[in-house]
């Protein structure tokens, strides 16, 4: 069956159509209409077959990912943001879960071919490789241009449909598009696709004709396949791996501006939390006694140096088309660190200029500036007290397939799995000389490695896209073995990042204290906020001067079309918000909700006939 039949069939002439997404994933959450999840499956099976079969390129593979995905949707409906875009979110997704189908088959590795390979646009469309690498890229587009794009490009809506999905403007849609498509076209190019990326974005998909099958198949099925449920564990986590509930997300916010509690507590269910099996690892011989938890300074300090060393690799690979390698002479022979190399990235034009590029970093001249070292590559003050003058733990990890190999030419392109699956930098052990181009080895054929950083309870580390995290300091040898190859068809597993830390020293819990009653404030000062506000637009009602909608200035049936959409959906929003307010309110004070609900049925018929006599004859 054509793709474009497929996706009419399924994304416009489901029934239920005139229900929106957001409202069958509110009945899915709550359970209280069992064909609402079929009709998602419906409207977006298309899409997500399309995503699949493009990344796994292997039919049976594609349809274990394509059932992998809609039971992640099953079982992960409530961790779909309020407002965002149910396509976005499967494709994101489809994308993980196609990838993980792929890399547990026979298919070898994905590979990309070099610069001019697609100029020809019809042998970007038979090529089996564009299809991944545009889906790679697409996931690593914001929110706000992926999502419009996913809509308008590959699930078909009208930009005035994908505004009306959205709740934004048909402008904003435009523009976020058009911004979508250039970075788009430009992640395409720096992988060697020149083809125009309306041709790459209609690439075709063999076997299509079973997706009717598939679908009837998954909404029949009573209960997934083992092999598929263990597909689709650990794919929304990853994709948000320190995605946090509500009320801590508020925290978050506050985190931002100095009032962040993130440590207060452990988020693991009780099947989680540390056992004796939690334990750190054995630590390498020649590696200085560990110190206890990083407390909070060193976890600031740690994670800040690592996201601005990460930017500064970016900038290096924006100038030179190359991740930086170690400064080495005419034979290939290493005589500087990467670390000097990106100096001048870091703001340390003089201190870059004083080195000899063709001396080694113990040469009679280079040695004397060991001890020069930029505070971005000093650790917490307790860790540089108990190692030598000019020693640093940030380190990459350099080797055979990993993003940083010892004498070779890496760039973003090579990086198959994406740059937020691969491990660029860590925090570990032993620490080395900051000029010496020494790192922490990597032999994907040899024992494997286990990183260890100067604290006990985890190391901080840094993916390829800047992203920093805590890894367990007893994580999976095999995980982070996956997460070092940079394209192996792996995803970065949850099972890796450790738990927001406790306060373990008097420091801390003293400042846990503190933020914790500057929190307390914080809310109280928005409460009142909130009722001032309120206050004022009821006066505001009464006086007929709230700003609203005159729509005799409207002078053309698509502005009328635009605005009408626009208001029913904050009709719609605003009365899922005052059902939701009035079930809140039933279970702590039921006769006041009972007063309010029949006060506000009363109101809305009343207001209702009044609309329905100046409706013009």
């Amino acid at each position: 069956m054509p793709e474009h039949l497929i996706r009419l069939l399924y994304a416009r002439a489901a029934p239920g159509n005139e229900v929106t997404d957001a409202e069958l994933l509110a009945r899915v959450v709550g359970g209280t209409d069992g064909g609402a999840f079929e009709l998602l499956v419906r409207r977006h099976a298309g899409l997500v077959w399309r995503v699949c079969r493009g990344t796994a390129r292997d039919h049976h593979a594609a349809e274990d990912a394509f059932q992998a995905t809609f039971w992640a949707l099953a079982r992960n409906a409530g961790a779909v943001r309020e407002g965002a875009s149910v396509a976005g979110w499967l494709c994101r997704v489809a994308y993980r879960v196609a990838l993980k189908a792929r890399s547990r088959g026979t298919l070898a590795p994905l590979t990309f071919d070099p610069p001019g390979q697609y100029a020809d646009p019809a042998a970007a469309a038979d090529s089996g490789e564009v299809a991944p690498i545009l889906y790679a890229e697409l996931d690593r587009l914001p929110d706000k241009y992926r999502v419009p794009v996913v809509l308008c490009h590959l699930h078909g809506f009208t930009q005035v449909a994908a505004a009306g999905q959205l709740g934004v403007p048909v402008g904003t849609v435009a523009t976020r598009v058009r911004r979508g498509l250039d970075r788009l076209r430009a992640g395409l190019a720096r992988r060697g696709i020149t083809a125009p990326l309306g041709v790459a974005l209609t690439v075709s998909i063999a076997d299509a004709a079973a997706l009717p099958d598939l679908v009837s198949m998954l909404c029949r099925a009573g209960h997934p396949p083992a092999d598929i449920l263990t597909l689709s564990e650990g794919v929304v986590a990853a994709m948000n791996p320190l995605k946090w509930k509500p009320a801590a997300a508020v925290l978050g916010a506050v985190v931002a501006i100095g009032i962040g509690i993130a440590f207060a507590a452990d988020p693991r269910p009780a099947d989680e939390k540390p056992t004796a099996a939690d334990k750190p690892a054995a630590r390498p011989a020649d590696e200085p006694a560990a110190f206890g938890p990083a407390d909070y300074a060193a976890r600031h300090v740690a994670l800040a140096n690592l996201k601005k060393i990460g930017l500064a690799l970016f900038d290096y690979h924006d100038e030179h088309d190359a991740f930086p390698d170690d400064i080495r002479d005419k034979n290939g022979r290493p005589l500087l660190s990467w670390r000097v190399a990106i100096l001048p990235y870091l703001g340390q034009h003089f201190l870059y200029k004083q080195f000899k590029l063709d001396e080694p970093w113990d040469g009679p001249h280079n040695k004397k500036l060991v001890e020069e070292s930029p505070e971005i590559y000093w650790s917490a003050r307790p860790v540089m007290k108990a190692v030598a003058p000019g020693c640093t733990y940030f380190q990459r990890v350099a080797g055979k397939g990993a993003l940083f190999e010892p004498g070779a030419k890496v760039r973003m392109q090579d990086v198959g799995d994406g740059l937020s699956n691969t491990l660029s930098l860590v925090e570990a052990g032993p620490p080395v000389p900051w000029s010496k181009p020494a790192d922490v080895p990597f032999d994907p054929a040899g024992p494997p490695l286990v990183l260890a950083g100067p604290f006990v309870d985890a190391v901080h580390v840094a993916m390829a896209d800047c992203q920093v995290f805590r890894m367990k300091a007893n994580a999976n040898p095999e995980m982070v073995r996956k997460i070092i190859t940079r394209d192996g068809a792996e995803v970065v597993d949850r099972a890796l990042w450790a738990a927001p830390a406790r306060p373990t020293t008097a420091a801390d819990l003293a400042l846990l204290v503190r933020r914790r009653a500057a929190l307390e404030r914080l809310y109280q000062l928005a409460s009142y906020e909130a009722d001032s506000r309120f206050e004022l637009e009821q006066a505001l009602r009464k006086a007929g001067q709230l700003p609203r909608l005159d729509p005799t200035t409207v002078e053309t049936l698509d502005e009328l079309d635009d605005l009408s959409e626009a208001t029913n959906q904050k009709w719609s929003g605003d009365g899922a918000e005052v059902k939701r307010l009035q079930k809140a309110l039933q279970k702590t004070d039921p006769e006041a909700a009972a007063r309010l609900k029949q006060a506000h049925d009363k109101r809305m018929q009343e207001r209702a006939k009044v609309v329905e006599e100046q409706r013009p004859k």
